[in-house]
């Protein structure tokens, strides 16, 4: 079959993967340079081939599909043996496990405390050992119940309380011995114990008056935090093989935990304001919105206790070059055609309005001579950070020269392309020819289709309503390469990655790992890379200088409870600053309430049409990078078991 994919992003090229190895005839249609969507990166020639990303991005152990994917995608890759362009790094070379993670929480009087959790390395496994048929939530929750026993007995050394002892122990021991049974009787006994025993902790923590020290402040909100979640499962009968998280998908997370610890007393700072809780949010870039409970609740248990081998894997190269560069490489290898610089225009439907019938594209620029995208950097394949100009229309060429720099953003300007190669849409049509298409993978992020799916839109409601119920948000990034070592910036947060710091970079990720990928003539000793939500008072116009200004001041001033061996500017070799407001770049969010405006990779609505992203309904239904996988896999299965037929 001959099958069209929209979209370059990471659920566009796993549909295209899993397709060209069922032995379908795919061409992928990529506007611009470049594969990734929100994960691609470019390598900046003239500032010394430094790594610049869209943002901050990590692989969770848990991401089953993706690392199994990305591990056959690696043997497939390194068949191609030598070429222009460079190679992709050997697998075991790819990744660098993680364990460390620090959470921040700022005081009444200003300062800022940080908790480090270190997570337990599971060796033996791998999440490249190949995708488990599903969690086991039961196993969850009693794996969630033992790391309650332990922050109790933390908390029993602090408080020598001999009724907090008794009422600990009662309720790690009723906990892990009723929830096995599964049934009402036992699920309302181990409620009525653990609700108890919040109130004895509270009373407790109470009656010492402020809390003794920073530790024991965190360990009684680490307790109240799994408690809570313990609680919340416990009453809306969460605690079963096969939960029902849908069923609280329109409540927001803070609501539903911070209605479990009520009836305890427990105070909001400790429960639905606590920094564990503003954490989830901050990694969904959600804390100026709601976030659906059953979807955050799930990823939570899986991203917390489901992992394989370290809780979070950092790239050791730009994801560009880990992720992308060994997906081309691979697709090429089985035959899959690449369509760059082929914006979509338009996709149109024939009369019945039940089949996609036609897709309008706009050319952007001729490439006479072909165009292979990848760059070699040390012997590495990489994404340049603009087209590679000497294969592009001497009309571009010219234009370059005179400029200095790109004439025209074929990744981010709205206006025709001045370079394009028709004056009116280029269109492909339905049809088995070579260069037609039968079935179509949709994978253009779902912020971006309600302009080119105008005819979709008012076909069919269930499609409309995904694409207008759907949020989605601008993110904002900021990479800092420094002159000093990591040690000389006296972090109290050690080497980490830290969660809810102050805005407007909240996330922050030492990634030193990388820079013996890049190409300085003296190497940084140390780089960084923030992210945050975009301030929704920020112009897109503006954005982009935005973030380079307000990342000066805080590097300046906002950066000292962080680093406070750190000083801007003497310290700062360079930095790179990146709004995404486009369309296409804005992340998705999962909104209370708008789940269920997802629709399958297989529920599009049209006969011939599949979906694959982030945004499509799936087992985790939030934006991250298994997610996109999960619905690129399911676009391509759509396919194979005739859900989507020509």
């Amino acid at each position: 079959m001959q099958i069209a994919v929209l979209g370059g992003g990471m659920g566009g090229l796993t549909a295209a993967w899993d397709l060209a190895r069922q032995g379908h005839k795919v061409t992928v249609y990529q506007r611009g340079w470049r594969l990734g969507g929100k994960g691609a990166s470019g390598r900046n020639a003239g500032a010394s081939q430094r790594i610049e990303e869209h943002g901050l991005h990590v692989l969770m152990g848990f991401y089953d599909q993706t690392f199994a994917l990305l591990r056959d995608v690696y043997s497939e890759a390194h068949k191609v043996g030598a070429v222009a362009g460079g190679a992709p790094l050997p697998w075991v070379d790819a990744f660098s496990g993680w364990n460390t993670c620090v959470f921040s929480r700022q005081a009444q009087a200003g300062t800022w405390s940080f908790f480090a959790v270190e997570f337990p390395s599971k060796p033996g496994t791998t999440p490249w050992d190949g995708p488990r048929p599903g969690a086991d939530f039961v196993a969850l929750f009693k794996a969630g119940v033992q790391v309650l026993e332990q922050i109790s007995s933390a908390l029993k050394a602090v408080f020598a309380n001999k009724v907090l002892d008794v009422a600990l122990d009662a309720a790690i021991v009723g906990l892990l011995t009723l929830v096995g049974t599964l049934n009402a009787a036992a699920r309302l006994a181990a409620l009525a114990t653990l609700q108890q025993t919040l109130k004895v902790v509270i009373k407790a923590a109470v009656a010492a008056g402020p809390l003794k020290s920073a530790r024991t402040e965190w360990l009684f909100i680490g307790f109240c935090f799994a408690a809570g979640n313990a609680l919340g499962m416990l009453r809306d009968k969460l605690v079963t093989p096969a939960p029902d998280f849908a069923s609280i998908d329109g409540i927001d997370y803070r609501e539903w935990l911070g209605s479990a610890l009520d009836p305890s007393g427990c105070p909001n700072w400790a429960s639905r304001d606590s920094p564990f809780v503003k954490a989830l949010y901050d990694l969904a870039f959600s804390g100026t919105r709601t976030l659906a409970a059953g979807v955050t609740l799930k990823v939570l248990l899986r991203m917390g206790l489901d992992y394989r081998g370290d809780v979070a894997f950092k790239m050791n190269a730009g994801m560009g070059d880990i992720v992308f560069a060994p997906l081309y490489r691979a697709l090429t290898n089985l035959g899959v055609q690449f369509r760059f610089f082929h914006r979509v225009m338009a996709v149109k439907l024939d009369a019945t309005q039940r089949y996609v019938d036609a897709i309008e594209f706009e050319r952007q620029v001729a490439t006479p001579g072909g165009y292979d995208p990848l760059v070699d950097v040390k012997g590495l394949a990489c994404w340049p950070h603009e087209p590679r100009t000497a294969l592009l229309d001497p009309a571009y060429q010219a234009a370059y020269t005179t400029n200095g720099s790109m004439p025209y953003d074929f990744e981010h300007t709205a206006a025709p392309s001045p370079f394009r190669m028709d004056a009116m849409p280029f269109t492909v049509h339905r049809g088995p020819g070579a260069t037609q298409f039968e079935a179509v993978v949709l994978a253009i992020p779902v912020g971006a289709l309600s302009g080119i799916c105008q005819e979709l839109v008012a076909a069919d409601q269930g499609f409309a309503a995904m694409v207008q119920g759907l949020t989605t948000i601008r993110t904002a990034a900021l990479q800092v390469w420094t002159a000093v070592p990591y040690a000389q910036l006296k972090s109290p947060a050690k080497r980490g990655m830290v969660i809810s710091y102050r805005p407007p970079f909240n996330s922050w990720a030492d990634m030193s790992q990388v820079l013996g990928r890049e190409a300085w003539p003296v190497t940084p000793q140390s780089l960084a890379y923030f992210c945050d939500a975009l301030p929704d008072a920020v112009a897109d116009a503006g954005a982009t200088a935005w973030v380079a200004a307000e990342g000066m001041k805080w590097l300046q001033a906002d950066v000292a409870d962080l680093w406070p061996g750190y000083a801007h500017p003497a310290d700062t070799v360079a930095t790179y600053p990146r709004a995404n407001v486009e369309a296409s770049a804005r992340y998705v969010l999962s909104e209370r309430g708008t789940v269920s405006a997802r629709r399958a990779p297989e529920g599009s609505g049209f006969t011939n049409l599949a979906l694959a992203g982030d945004w499509v309904a799936t087992d985790l239904n939030s934006g991250c990078l298994e997610a996109a996988t999960l619905g690129g896999l399911g676009a391509a299965d759509a396919i194979r078991t005739g859900k989507i037929t020509p």
